[in-house]
Protein backbone atom coordinates (compact mmCIF):
# COMPACT_ATOMS: atom_id res chain seq x y z
CA UNK A 1 0.00 0.00 0.00
CA UNK A 2 1.51 3.25 -0.87
CA UNK A 3 2.18 6.29 1.04
CA UNK A 4 -0.59 8.19 -0.80
CA UNK A 5 -3.62 5.01 -0.08
CA UNK A 6 -2.49 5.19 3.35
CA UNK A 7 -2.99 9.24 3.92
CA UNK A 8 -6.63 8.82 1.89
CA UNK A 9 -7.62 5.70 3.98
CA UNK A 10 -7.33 7.56 7.41
CA UNK A 11 -8.64 10.85 5.83
CA UNK A 12 -11.48 9.21 5.38
CA UNK A 13 -11.57 7.27 8.77
CA UNK A 14 -11.07 10.95 10.63
CA UNK A 15 -14.13 12.42 8.64
CA UNK A 16 -16.24 9.40 9.59
CA UNK A 17 -15.46 10.09 13.13
CA UNK A 18 -16.36 13.91 12.56
CA UNK A 19 -19.74 12.58 11.65
CA UNK A 20 -20.45 10.09 14.03
CA UNK A 21 -19.99 12.81 16.48
CA UNK A 22 -22.28 15.46 14.65
CA UNK A 23 -24.80 12.55 14.93
CA UNK A 24 -24.32 11.55 17.96
CA UNK A 25 -24.77 15.73 19.04
CA UNK A 26 -27.64 15.74 17.09
CA UNK A 27 -29.44 13.15 18.08
CA UNK A 28 -28.82 14.05 22.31
CA UNK A 29 -29.90 17.88 21.47
CA UNK A 30 -33.29 16.27 19.77
CA UNK A 31 -33.34 13.84 22.58
CA UNK A 32 -33.10 16.94 25.00
CA UNK A 33 -35.46 19.15 23.26
CA UNK A 34 -38.50 16.33 23.10
CA UNK A 35 -37.96 15.96 26.95
CA UNK A 36 -38.05 19.51 27.57
CA UNK A 37 -41.34 19.88 25.58
CA UNK A 38 -42.96 16.94 27.29
CA UNK A 39 -41.95 18.58 30.40
CA UNK A 40 -43.01 21.76 30.36
CA UNK A 41 -46.00 20.36 28.53
CA UNK A 42 -46.67 18.17 31.78
CA UNK A 43 -46.28 21.25 33.71
CA UNK A 44 -48.39 23.71 31.88
CA UNK A 45 -51.19 20.95 32.16
CA UNK A 46 -50.18 20.44 35.76
CA UNK A 47 -50.96 24.10 36.36
CA UNK A 48 -53.79 23.74 34.26
CA UNK A 49 -54.85 21.41 36.74
CA UNK A 50 -54.38 23.32 39.20
CA UNK A 51 -56.83 25.93 37.73
CA UNK A 52 -59.41 23.63 36.86
CA UNK A 53 -59.52 20.71 39.54
CA UNK A 54 -63.19 20.20 39.62
CA UNK A 55 -63.04 19.48 43.46
CA UNK A 56 -62.24 23.18 43.92
CA UNK A 57 -64.79 25.14 41.79
CA UNK A 58 -68.40 25.77 43.03
CA UNK A 59 -71.08 27.01 41.66
CA UNK A 60 -72.18 31.01 42.46
CA UNK A 61 -75.05 31.48 44.77
CA UNK A 62 -78.18 33.82 43.57
CA UNK A 63 -79.54 35.87 46.20
CA UNK A 64 -83.35 36.28 45.08
CA UNK A 65 -83.23 39.21 47.73
CA UNK A 66 -85.89 41.98 46.41
CA UNK A 67 -84.11 44.30 44.38
CA UNK A 68 -85.68 48.05 43.68
CA UNK A 69 -87.31 48.74 40.27
CA UNK A 70 -86.66 51.92 38.94
CA UNK A 71 -89.63 52.81 35.72
CA UNK A 72 -88.05 55.17 33.38
CA UNK A 73 -91.49 56.55 32.45
CA UNK A 74 -90.20 59.95 30.55
CA UNK A 75 -87.43 60.75 28.71
CA UNK A 76 -86.05 64.57 29.20
CA UNK A 77 -84.65 67.19 27.03
CA UNK A 78 -82.64 68.74 30.16
CA UNK A 79 -80.47 71.74 29.63
CA UNK A 80 -77.09 70.35 30.98
CA UNK A 81 -76.72 73.26 33.20
CA UNK A 82 -79.52 72.04 35.53
CA UNK A 83 -77.92 68.54 36.23
CA UNK A 84 -74.51 69.16 35.39
CA UNK A 85 -71.47 70.98 37.56
CA UNK A 86 -68.26 71.85 35.78
CA UNK A 87 -65.57 71.45 38.45
CA UNK A 88 -61.98 71.66 36.54
CA UNK A 89 -60.56 70.58 32.89
CA UNK A 90 -57.22 68.41 33.01
CA UNK A 91 -55.64 68.83 29.33
CA UNK A 92 -53.08 65.88 28.92
CA UNK A 93 -49.42 66.64 28.15
CA UNK A 94 -48.68 65.87 24.79
CA UNK A 95 -45.80 65.83 22.10
CA UNK A 96 -44.90 63.42 19.65
CA UNK A 97 -44.23 60.35 21.72
CA UNK A 98 -47.17 60.92 23.84
CA UNK A 99 -50.34 60.45 21.48
CA UNK A 100 -53.05 58.61 23.26
CA UNK A 101 -55.16 57.68 20.68
CA UNK A 102 -58.14 56.61 22.20
CA UNK A 103 -59.24 56.14 25.85
CA UNK A 104 -60.64 52.85 26.46
CA UNK A 105 -60.15 52.69 30.50
CA UNK A 106 -59.44 55.23 33.07
CA UNK A 107 -58.19 54.48 36.41
CA UNK A 108 -57.43 57.77 38.80
CA UNK A 109 -55.09 56.48 41.84
CA UNK A 110 -53.37 58.84 44.61
CA UNK A 111 -52.16 61.33 42.55
CA UNK A 112 -52.46 59.67 38.93
CA UNK A 113 -54.37 58.63 35.77
CA UNK A 114 -53.98 55.35 34.42
CA UNK A 115 -54.88 55.49 30.85
CA UNK A 116 -55.49 52.40 28.29
CA UNK A 117 -55.64 52.58 24.70
CA UNK A 118 -55.88 49.24 23.28
CA UNK A 119 -56.35 49.89 19.53
CA UNK A 120 -54.32 53.04 18.41
CA UNK A 121 -50.80 53.46 20.73
CA UNK A 122 -51.32 50.05 22.00
CA UNK A 123 -50.00 51.00 25.19
CA UNK A 124 -50.55 52.48 29.13
CA UNK A 125 -50.01 56.16 29.81
CA UNK A 126 -49.46 57.38 33.53
CA UNK A 127 -50.09 61.05 33.92
CA UNK A 128 -50.32 63.05 37.04
CA UNK A 129 -53.34 64.70 38.23
CA UNK A 130 -52.70 67.76 36.66
CA UNK A 131 -52.22 66.13 33.24
CA UNK A 132 -48.43 65.95 33.27
CA UNK A 133 -46.82 62.91 31.37
CA UNK A 134 -45.16 60.43 33.46
CA UNK A 135 -44.53 57.00 31.59
CA UNK A 136 -45.55 55.04 28.80
CA UNK A 137 -45.98 51.28 29.29
CA UNK A 138 -45.48 50.45 25.61
CA UNK A 139 -44.26 46.79 24.92
CA UNK A 140 -45.77 45.52 21.89
CA UNK A 141 -44.37 42.34 21.08
CA UNK A 142 -43.75 38.15 21.54
CA UNK A 143 -41.53 38.23 24.08
CA UNK A 144 -42.54 37.10 27.54
CA UNK A 145 -42.39 40.35 29.09
CA UNK A 146 -44.19 41.42 25.76
CA UNK A 147 -47.98 41.63 25.03
CA UNK A 148 -49.67 41.10 21.76
CA UNK A 149 -53.13 42.35 22.38
CA UNK A 150 -53.26 44.40 25.43
CA UNK A 151 -57.36 43.82 26.80
CA UNK A 152 -57.59 45.31 29.93
CA UNK A 153 -55.92 47.11 33.10
CA UNK A 154 -56.94 46.94 36.64
CA UNK A 155 -54.55 48.45 39.37
CA UNK A 156 -53.89 45.64 42.44
CA UNK A 157 -53.79 48.44 45.79
CA UNK A 158 -52.74 46.09 48.40
CA UNK A 159 -49.43 45.12 46.29
CA UNK A 160 -49.20 48.34 44.52
CA UNK A 161 -49.12 47.27 40.93
CA UNK A 162 -50.56 47.77 37.70
CA UNK A 163 -52.27 44.61 36.35
CA UNK A 164 -52.37 44.22 32.46
CA UNK A 165 -53.93 41.49 30.34
CA UNK A 166 -52.52 40.15 27.30
CA UNK A 167 -55.45 38.30 25.90
CA UNK A 168 -53.90 36.79 22.69
CA UNK A 169 -50.58 35.80 25.30
CA UNK A 170 -52.58 34.22 27.66
CA UNK A 171 -50.92 36.04 30.47
CA UNK A 172 -50.78 39.19 33.21
CA UNK A 173 -47.95 41.37 32.93
CA UNK A 174 -47.52 43.42 36.60
CA UNK A 175 -45.44 46.80 36.95
CA UNK A 176 -45.66 49.26 39.95
CA UNK A 177 -47.35 52.17 39.79
CA UNK A 178 -44.51 54.17 38.28
CA UNK A 179 -44.95 51.94 35.32
CA UNK A 180 -41.50 49.66 35.96
CA UNK A 181 -41.93 46.06 35.42
CA UNK A 182 -41.82 43.23 37.49
CA UNK A 183 -43.02 40.25 35.83
CA UNK A 184 -44.92 37.85 33.80
CA UNK A 185 -48.06 35.76 35.30
CA UNK A 186 -48.98 33.12 32.82
CA UNK A 187 -52.65 31.88 32.98
CA UNK A 188 -54.54 28.31 31.91
CA UNK A 189 -57.35 29.71 29.96
CA UNK A 190 -58.96 32.79 28.73
CA UNK A 191 -60.91 35.96 29.51
CA UNK A 192 -62.07 39.17 28.20
CA UNK A 193 -61.91 41.23 31.24
CA UNK A 194 -60.85 40.67 34.62
CA UNK A 195 -61.44 42.70 38.60
CA UNK A 196 -59.42 42.12 41.60
CA UNK A 197 -60.77 41.81 44.71
CA UNK A 198 -60.73 42.92 48.30
CA UNK A 199 -59.21 39.37 49.39
CA UNK A 200 -56.64 38.98 46.64
CA UNK A 201 -58.58 36.61 44.08
CA UNK A 202 -60.17 38.08 40.54
CA UNK A 203 -63.49 38.04 39.36
CA UNK A 204 -62.86 36.74 35.34
CA UNK A 205 -65.58 37.28 32.80
CA UNK A 206 -64.83 34.62 30.12
CA UNK A 207 -67.29 36.54 27.21
CA UNK A 208 -66.80 34.70 24.42
CA UNK A 209 -63.51 33.07 24.49
CA UNK A 210 -63.49 29.24 24.32
CA UNK A 211 -62.48 27.47 27.02
CA UNK A 212 -63.81 24.22 25.59
CA UNK A 213 -60.60 22.02 26.71
CA UNK A 214 -62.22 21.92 30.36
CA UNK A 215 -65.86 20.96 30.91
CA UNK A 216 -65.57 22.54 34.08
CA UNK A 217 -65.44 26.10 32.97
CA UNK A 218 -66.74 25.66 29.42
CA UNK A 219 -69.53 27.20 28.85
CA UNK A 220 -69.66 30.05 31.91
CA UNK A 221 -69.05 33.97 31.53
CA UNK A 222 -67.80 34.31 34.97
CA UNK A 223 -65.28 32.83 37.25
CA UNK A 224 -63.91 33.87 40.74
CA UNK A 225 -60.26 32.65 41.45
CA UNK A 226 -56.19 33.45 41.96
CA UNK A 227 -53.72 33.58 38.66
CA UNK A 228 -51.67 31.71 40.65
CA UNK A 229 -53.96 28.99 42.30
CA UNK A 230 -57.33 27.23 41.80
CA UNK A 231 -60.42 28.36 40.35
CA UNK A 232 -63.32 28.49 42.61
CA UNK A 233 -66.33 29.70 41.76
CA UNK A 234 -67.80 29.63 38.27
CA UNK A 235 -71.45 31.68 37.44
CA UNK A 236 -73.81 32.76 34.39
CA UNK A 237 -73.66 29.54 32.26
CA UNK A 238 -74.29 30.75 28.69
CA UNK A 239 -77.43 29.39 28.50
CA UNK A 240 -78.55 30.75 31.61
CA UNK A 241 -80.28 34.49 30.40
CA UNK A 242 -81.67 32.69 27.19
CA UNK A 243 -83.38 29.83 28.73
CA UNK A 244 -84.43 31.83 32.12
CA UNK A 245 -84.93 35.33 31.58
CA UNK A 246 -84.47 35.43 27.68
CA UNK A 247 -81.58 37.86 28.09
CA UNK A 248 -78.12 37.26 26.46
CA UNK A 249 -75.27 36.27 28.94
CA UNK A 250 -72.58 39.14 27.66
CA UNK A 251 -71.53 41.49 30.61
CA UNK A 252 -69.84 44.85 31.29
CA UNK A 253 -67.91 45.12 34.86
CA UNK A 254 -68.42 48.19 36.32
CA UNK A 255 -65.47 50.62 37.36
CA UNK A 256 -66.10 51.05 40.92
CA UNK A 257 -62.71 51.25 42.48
CA UNK A 258 -60.20 49.01 43.26
CA UNK A 259 -59.86 45.88 45.40
CA UNK A 260 -63.65 45.75 46.63
CA UNK A 261 -65.06 43.48 48.73
CA UNK A 262 -67.86 42.98 45.63
CA UNK A 263 -68.32 44.54 42.22
CA UNK A 264 -71.34 45.06 39.99
CA UNK A 265 -72.18 43.21 36.89
CA UNK A 266 -74.87 44.46 33.79
CA UNK A 267 -75.57 41.09 31.40
CA UNK A 268 -76.43 42.49 28.29
CA UNK A 269 -80.01 43.46 27.69
CA UNK A 270 -81.33 42.11 30.83
CA UNK A 271 -81.43 46.20 31.95
CA UNK A 272 -79.96 45.12 35.05
CA UNK A 273 -77.69 45.32 37.73
CA UNK A 274 -76.04 42.90 39.60
CA UNK A 275 -73.74 42.92 42.87
CA UNK A 276 -71.61 40.04 43.35
CA UNK A 277 -69.16 39.58 45.92
CA UNK A 278 -65.69 37.61 46.74
CA UNK A 279 -67.45 34.23 47.69
CA UNK A 280 -69.26 34.12 44.61
CA UNK A 281 -72.88 35.32 45.98
CA UNK A 282 -74.93 37.03 43.50
CA UNK A 283 -77.71 39.15 43.94
CA UNK A 284 -79.90 41.74 41.73
CA UNK A 285 -79.52 45.30 42.75
CA UNK A 286 -81.66 47.25 40.40
CA UNK A 287 -84.34 46.54 37.38
CA UNK A 288 -84.78 48.99 35.15
CA UNK A 289 -88.12 49.64 33.48
CA UNK A 290 -87.45 51.45 30.51
CA UNK A 291 -90.27 53.27 28.26
CA UNK A 292 -93.10 51.51 26.47
CA UNK A 293 -91.84 49.32 23.42
CA UNK A 294 -89.37 47.71 25.59
CA UNK A 295 -87.84 44.47 25.05
CA UNK A 296 -88.83 42.01 27.34
CA UNK A 297 -91.71 40.72 25.36
CA UNK A 298 -89.54 41.26 22.41
CA UNK A 299 -86.80 38.63 23.31
CA UNK A 300 -89.04 36.04 24.09
CA UNK A 301 -89.71 35.13 20.51
CA UNK A 302 -86.56 35.87 18.82
CA UNK A 303 -83.05 35.30 18.93
CA UNK A 304 -81.73 38.51 21.29
CA UNK A 305 -78.39 37.70 18.86
CA UNK A 306 -79.97 39.00 15.52
CA UNK A 307 -82.57 41.48 17.30
CA UNK A 308 -80.88 45.12 16.91
CA UNK A 309 -82.10 46.25 13.02
CA UNK A 310 -85.70 44.95 14.17
CA UNK A 311 -85.71 46.32 17.71
CA UNK A 312 -84.58 49.66 16.10
CA UNK A 313 -86.95 49.81 13.63
CA UNK A 314 -89.83 49.08 15.54
CA UNK A 315 -88.76 51.32 18.28
CA UNK A 316 -88.03 49.61 21.33
CA UNK A 317 -85.73 50.68 24.26
CA UNK A 318 -82.82 48.22 24.78
CA UNK A 319 -78.88 48.23 26.81
CA UNK A 320 -76.35 46.22 26.03
CA UNK A 321 -74.68 46.93 29.44
CA UNK A 322 -71.70 48.15 27.99
CA UNK A 323 -71.39 51.84 29.81
CA UNK A 324 -72.35 51.52 33.47
CA UNK A 325 -70.68 53.28 36.32
CA UNK A 326 -71.74 52.98 39.88
CA UNK A 327 -70.30 53.60 43.66
CA UNK A 328 -72.12 53.85 46.78
CA UNK A 329 -74.16 57.01 46.15
CA UNK A 330 -75.15 56.88 41.90
CA UNK A 331 -75.19 54.79 39.21
CA UNK A 332 -74.88 55.59 35.28
CA UNK A 333 -76.75 53.52 32.16
CA UNK A 334 -76.94 54.55 29.28
CA UNK A 335 -79.32 52.72 26.43
CA UNK A 336 -80.54 53.07 23.16
CA UNK A 337 -83.73 53.98 21.42
CA UNK A 338 -85.65 53.78 18.01
CA UNK A 339 -82.96 55.03 15.43
CA UNK A 340 -80.20 54.12 17.84
CA UNK A 341 -80.57 57.45 19.44
CA UNK A 342 -78.43 57.03 22.66
CA UNK A 343 -79.96 58.18 26.40
CA UNK A 344 -78.54 57.84 29.75
CA UNK A 345 -79.69 57.62 33.09
CA UNK A 346 -78.71 58.83 36.61
CA UNK A 347 -79.44 57.53 39.27
CA UNK A 348 -79.37 58.58 42.81
CA UNK A 349 -79.34 55.84 44.78
CA UNK A 350 -79.37 57.44 47.97
CA UNK A 351 -82.66 59.27 47.19
CA UNK A 352 -84.13 57.45 44.67
CA UNK A 353 -84.27 60.14 42.06
CA UNK A 354 -82.98 60.33 38.25
CA UNK A 355 -82.10 61.66 36.02
CA UNK A 356 -83.45 60.34 32.19
CA UNK A 357 -81.78 62.22 28.91
CA UNK A 358 -82.19 62.14 25.64
CA UNK A 359 -78.34 63.52 24.89
CA UNK A 360 -79.01 64.54 20.95
CA UNK A 361 -82.36 66.09 21.60
CA UNK A 362 -80.98 68.14 24.87
CA UNK A 363 -79.43 71.82 25.07
CA UNK A 364 -75.55 71.70 26.37
CA UNK A 365 -76.52 75.15 27.23
CA UNK A 366 -72.52 76.81 28.56
CA UNK A 367 -71.21 73.38 28.74
CA UNK A 368 -69.91 72.76 25.90
CA UNK A 369 -69.86 68.83 25.95
CA UNK A 370 -70.52 66.42 28.64
CA UNK A 371 -68.57 63.31 27.78
CA UNK A 372 -69.34 59.37 28.66
CA UNK A 373 -68.28 59.31 32.57
CA UNK A 374 -65.18 57.01 32.82
CA UNK A 375 -64.06 57.45 36.52
CA UNK A 376 -64.73 58.33 39.19
CA UNK A 377 -62.54 60.58 41.55
CA UNK A 378 -64.01 60.67 44.96
CA UNK A 379 -67.75 61.60 44.46
CA UNK A 380 -66.87 63.50 41.16
CA UNK A 381 -66.74 62.13 37.42
CA UNK A 382 -64.20 62.08 34.87
CA UNK A 383 -64.74 62.12 31.05
CA UNK A 384 -62.78 63.13 28.25
CA UNK A 385 -63.56 65.47 25.13
CA UNK A 386 -61.56 65.45 22.54
CA UNK A 387 -59.20 68.75 21.84
CA UNK A 388 -60.70 69.00 18.12
CA UNK A 389 -64.33 69.71 19.67
CA UNK A 390 -62.73 72.41 22.29
CA UNK A 391 -61.07 74.31 18.98
CA UNK A 392 -63.81 73.68 16.66
CA UNK A 393 -65.94 76.18 19.24
CA UNK A 394 -63.16 78.00 21.11
CA UNK A 395 -64.70 81.05 20.76
CA UNK A 396 -67.86 80.25 22.09
CA UNK A 397 -66.77 78.18 24.33
CA UNK A 398 -64.58 80.68 26.48
CA UNK A 399 -67.18 82.93 25.78
CA UNK A 400 -69.27 80.79 27.79
CA UNK A 401 -67.79 79.70 30.02
CA UNK A 402 -66.72 83.80 31.03
CA UNK A 403 -70.56 83.98 32.08
CA UNK A 404 -70.17 80.92 34.05
CA UNK A 405 -67.12 82.84 35.94
CA UNK A 406 -69.65 85.56 36.96
CA UNK A 407 -71.86 83.14 38.40
CA UNK A 408 -68.46 82.12 40.64
CA UNK A 409 -68.43 78.88 39.28
CA UNK A 410 -65.45 78.77 37.18
CA UNK A 411 -62.09 80.45 38.07
CA UNK A 412 -59.44 82.07 35.07
CA UNK A 413 -57.41 79.36 35.92
CA UNK A 414 -59.61 76.56 34.95
CA UNK A 415 -60.66 78.79 31.72
CA UNK A 416 -56.87 79.29 31.34
CA UNK A 417 -56.69 75.81 30.56
CA UNK A 418 -58.69 75.22 27.70
CA UNK A 419 -58.03 78.45 25.54
CA UNK A 420 -54.49 76.67 25.44
CA UNK A 421 -55.74 73.17 23.92
CA UNK A 422 -54.77 72.82 20.14
CA UNK A 423 -56.63 70.47 18.04
CA UNK A 424 -54.15 68.18 17.68
CA UNK A 425 -53.69 67.47 21.62
CA UNK A 426 -54.29 64.43 23.65
CA UNK A 427 -58.14 64.53 24.87
CA UNK A 428 -58.77 66.45 28.15
CA UNK A 429 -60.31 65.17 30.93
CA UNK A 430 -63.71 66.99 32.23
CA UNK A 431 -64.04 66.55 36.16
CA UNK A 432 -67.92 67.28 37.18
CA UNK A 433 -70.80 66.23 39.04
CA UNK A 434 -74.16 65.77 39.33
CA UNK A 435 -76.74 68.17 40.39
CA UNK A 436 -79.61 66.50 42.00
CA UNK A 437 -82.70 68.94 42.54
Amino acid sequence: MSLWEIKRLLTLLLFKMVMMKFFLIGSLSIFLLSACDSFFSRTNQGELSRFLDARTIKDMNFCYSHSTDIHINKISNLNTDDYIDVIDYIPLETNESILVGNIDKLLIYEDRIYILDIYKAKSVFIFDIKGLFIKKISLYGNNSTEYKFLRDMELDIPNRQIVLYDRNGGKLLLFDLNGNFIRTQRLGFRFSNFKILSNGNYLFYTDNNPNDFNSEISGYSLLIGHPKGVIFYRGFPNNFFLESLNYSANFNLSNVGFNNSYEYICPRLSNAIFQIDTIGKLKKLYQIHLPSGCMEEYLQNINPNHFIKEMASKGYFYSFGDNVLINDSLFYFNFSGPDKIMNELWYNRISGQYYCINKKLSSTGKIISVPNPLSFKDNQLIGAIDASLITHSKSSFSNAHRKIIHDGRLSEEILGKIDKVNQDDNPVLMVYRIKWQ
